[in-house]
């Protein structure tokens, strides 16, 4: 069984369009979202505004089971020196994998679950860049 945690992975950039490897499908996370929020008190001598930037993909988490039940996974292994992570899930599981994906700015996160017999998940990043300290993704392909 897997390593049970809230582990987050930290980026700020648009997914890089890239080579899926063989036999992987690509999951298309949204690289930008659009919000509306609105503040439910202004604190006294303060003024509210908004901010013009989008809330940008800052990371993935991957759950056994939906988001709302917080069994986060960690990835069971790094690969060639931190290019890629990789999850994998037994395809017999009764249990469905979901990938969320949080933006910057927000509190809100979008969340797909995978489909039934998912083995594999592979999350890359640009290892050439940083934002915030982190990895931005270039791409997140399963199996």
């Amino acid at each position: 069984m897997k390593r049970i945690a809230c582990v987050y992975f930290v980026f700020a950039s648009a997914l890089a369009a890239a080579q899926v490897p063989a036999g992987f499908s690509q999951l298309d996370v949204p690289a930008t979202v659009s919000v509306k929020q609105e503040i439910a008190a202004t604190p006294p001598n303060w003024q509210a505004g908004r901010d013009a930037a989008r809330p940008e993909l800052k990371g993935v988490t991957v759950f056994d089971g939906a988001p709302s039940e917080e069994a986060a996974l960690v990835p069971d292994r790094e690969v060639k020196a931190g290019a890629y992570a990789v999850w994998t899930f037994d395809p017999k599981g009764k249990r469905l994998i979901w990938v969320q994906a949080q933006f910057a700015g927000t509190a809100i996160t979008l969340a797909q679950a995978l489909p039934a017999g998912t083995k594999e998940l592979r999350v890359y990043f640009d290892k050439g860049a940083s934002v915030d300290g982190a990895r931005p993704i270039k791409r997140v392909v399963y199996r």
